[in-house]
């Protein structure tokens, strides 16, 4: 699978990203800038990809563009209903994540993915279940 291929079936660019989450793109750069939501999993400049995990890759292919996780459009929408100035601190308290710290959020999601495969399951609209629910007998049985 090219990387074209691999981003277009995972992500969205940004103006894909702010229509989403039913903003503008100068409210989307507002949001940004606060620290209120992700910044993009990836961007390329036509020459690397870059990633606040995996730092800056040289490619092949001439892309260039942010790039999105679509789910993160919730967010976005969280943070551009709350007051002025309190974007980043509605998005913290309702999700109980920080959106400015892609560390933590890749973090999370390895973590995710290895519980997942020892789960042996997929339940793909409640981690919750798979990760907690269904792994706690699992793991009291080995204790």
């Amino acid at each position: 699978m090219s990387l074209a291929a691999y981003l277009e079936k995972h992500f969205v660019g940004r103006a894909a990203f702010a229509a989403l989450a039913g903003i503008g793109g100068e409210r989307l750069g507002r949001l940004l800038a606060l620290g209120a939501i992700p910044a993009p999993s990836y961007t390329c400049d036509g020459t690397a990809i870059a990633s606040a995990v995996f730092g800056r890759i040289p490619i092949d292919e001439p892309l260039v563009g942010e790039y999105f996780r679509p789910e993160c459009a919730r967010w976005a929408r969280i943070a551009d209903q709350a007051p002025a100035g309190a974007e980043r601190d509605a998005v913290v308290d309702v999700l109980a994540a920080d959106p400015s710290n892609g560390a933590a959020i890749a973090r999370k999601e390895l973590l995710q993915a290895r519980l997942g495969a020892l789960t042996g399951a997929e339940y793909a609209r409640s981690s919750r279940k798979r990760l907690v629910d269904d792994l706690r007998p699992r793991v009291e049985a080995t204790a």
